[in-house]
């Protein structure tokens, strides 16, 4: 396994990766199983082949998929987690377009939460530990108060 690599966009979130090291734990209990049975190695769930791809890690060795639950554990406590808030549901590709500028830009270590808010009618607003910064739609137009009449007035 590659212990350099960096930890797909498909990860996004805590809850992400929680479900991934859950999904894991049963996938080695169940190579370990078929190795004692001498039966064919299963293959692993979707969302986990993505990631022992991604990755490197070879699927039929117990080490290298231990080594990755550990990496995973250590990536969610070690990892800053920014909730972000959206006007509409954001899509996967948005998410994963999103975690990427964010890994890229911001911490390769970092989580993101999303979650969407009709009422702040577009842009976003980032939560990180107790600080808001808020770059919506609705906190402009308040922020504006007299330009919104003036513009009306047009």
């Amino acid at each position: 396994m590659n212990t350099q690599a960096p930890i797909p966009t498909e990860l996004y979130s805590p809850d992400l990766i929680n479900l991934a090291i859950f999904e894991l734990d049963r996938y080695i209990s169940s190579v370990r199983d078929s190795k004692a049975r001498s039966t064919p190695t299963p293959l692993p769930p979707t969302g986990l082949a993505q990631v022992f791809s991604a990755m490197g890690v070879k699927t039929s060795s117990t080490d290298e998929l231990e080594s990755l639950k550990e990496q995973l554990k250590a990536f969610l406590v070690k990892s800053p987690t920014v909730n972000i808030i959206l006007s509409a549901p954001p899509t996967n590709g948005v998410k994963q377009q999103i975690t990427s500028w964010f890994r890229q830009q911001v911490s390769p270590n970092i989580l993101l939460n999303f979650s969407a808010r009709a009422d702040i009618g577009g842009g976003i607003i980032l939560q990180v530990g107790s600080r808001i910064y808020d770059f919506s739609f609705k906190k402009s137009l308040l922020d504006n108060k007299s330009r919104i009449a003036e513009l009306i007035n047009v």
